[in-house]
């Protein structure tokens, strides 16, 4: 109460306005850039619990013109969450962080390094130059960062007993101010009692203050938020994208009355949403290998960026693969014969093969081994050499014998005029009969061989 008495009575003694806003909040809590941006202790978000961290950050814009709000991790072990014990800003685009070694702190050391890379993830460009902190003793956590700047000077307070790493945070802010002289001051007596420097003396910006004292109807001074004449809350988070639908996306983004809602926008013809963004339609072609695809029945080829597809199932075909690797429509079945009945040896012309026509409408070789002891010839089985019973042997008794009473050899001479016998004459008869017997035995001794 008195902390508001002393606000409210300052602020009469400068001739300015004092507006309340209806949240809590302490010393130390708040950070400015001195724009729009502002680092809060997240203490700020849990010490309001009727409010959402959405309506506290209204609050903020309205009341300080945070447009962005960062909130950091107070220490651990800290009583009050206070930011200044570890966080400055020092100017504009710059900023202080203390930081721990694992052996001061193990645990404060991981909460500072998550605070840098909160600070860095949402502030790209700020420039953060990191402060050496004194060890902690558990019960205060003296800093060097609660200093006062007066323009000229940074009065920073130093704790001569717990000095491990004063002259590297000395340098830290002397690069931090170079027009500034670095005069510390030993507070470890104020420190004994948890309470930094900056409570007990505090800096007077030099600016001309506001003697206008009516309040914006933005403003409102009652707990009972829904009351407040044009007070609006944000429907959404900053820099927030998504689709609606498949063509349509929304983002977030303030709005007229100062808040922050979301904006639709349909995206271009043939254009889809995708993660908030809307992007041009991927082409087909380029998943499609240049010997084309079989997307189940569908045959599909490409000719440069232009897609084409085939039912093949529409035709009573289904899409396969070639022996090239080329996708293609292919029948059910595939015939490999044009002639029902008509046969053709193997290529080992030891079998048959018919053509015959199956049950799918194709016409298919069938093959018929030959029997043992033939080949195939001309599209039959025919028997080879002695394999055939029916084959005969041609042998001189195949040759039709002489009558005996025509054999005696005086049979081949003729009585000449005058009762004597003449020279015999060669009958063409046994010629001929040699000739056969020398026929026979020969074809006979080839099939043996």
């Amino acid at each position: 109460p008195r902390d508001d008495a002393f606000a409210s009575r300052w602020g009469i003694s400068l001739g300015t306005c004092v507006f309340r806003p209806p949240f809590r909040i302490l010393r130390g809590w708040i950070q400015s850039d001195g724009g729009d941006v502002c680092v809060v202790s997240a203490r700020l978000y849990t010490v309001n619990p009727s409010l959402s961290k959405g309506q506290v950050d209204v609050m903020l814009r309205r009341y300080l013109g945070c447009r962005q709000a960062l909130a950091l991790q107070p220490l651990s072990g800290e009583g009050e969450g206070r930011l200044d014990l570890f966080f400055r800003f020092s100017g504009p685009g710059q900023a202080l962080l203390g930081q721990y070694e694992t052996l001061q702190d193990p645990g404060n050391e991981t909460i500072l390094e998550e605070n840098l890379a909160v600070l860095t993830g949402a502030l790209p460009d700020l420039v953060v130059r990191r402060v050496p902190m004194p060890d902690p003793d558990w019960m205060v956590f003296p800093s060097y960062l609660p200093f006062l700047n007066t323009g000229a000077r940074l009065i920073v307070p130093v704790f001569p007993e717990n000095n491990a790493f004063q002259e590297e945070a000395m340098a830290a802010l002397g690069e931090a101010y170079p027009e500034h002289e670095i005069f510390p001051i030993n507070v470890s007596t104020l420190m004994q009692t948890g309470t930094p420097l900056t409570a007990y003396v505090s800096e007077v910006p030099v600016a001309s203050v506001v003697t206008d004292c009516t309040p914006p109807e933005i403003l409102c001074e009652t707990t009972q938020l829904t009351s407040c004449p044009g007070l609006c809350f944000d429907a959404c988070v900053d820099g927030e994208v998504g689709c609606l639908t498949e063509t349509q996306r929304w983002s977030c983004a303030v709005q007229e009355d100062g808040c922050l809602a979301t904006d639709e926008e349909e995206c271009l013809s043939q254009w889809v949403c995708d993660e908030g963004v809307c992007k041009s339609p991927p082409n087909p072609c380029d998943a499609i290998p240049s010997t084309g695809r079989c997307n189940g029945d569908t045959l599909e080829t490409c000719a440069g960026d232009q897609l084409f597809t085939v039912n093949c199932a529409a035709n009573g075909e289904f899409c396969g693969y070639e022996e090239d690797g080329k996708a293609a429509c292919v029948p059910m079945c595939v015939s490999n014969c044009s002639t029902v009945g008509a046969s053709v040896c193997n290529d080992g012309a030891d079998g048959v093969q018919v053509c015959q026509e199956q049950s799918e409408g194709c016409l298919v070789l069938a093959e018929t081994a030959c029997e043992d002891g033939q080949n195939c010839q001309d599209g039959e089985c025919v028997w080879t050499g002695e394999a055939n019973p029916e084959a005969l042997d041609v042998v001189a008794t195949d040759v039709p014998v002489a009558d005996s009473s025509t054999s005696d050899i005086s049979a081949g001479f003729q009585s000449s005029d005058g009762g004597c016998s003449s020279a015999p004459k060669a009958s063409p008869w046994g010629a001929i009969l040699l000739l056969v017997l020398a026929l026979g035995l020969a074809l006979r001794r080839r099939q043996l061989t």
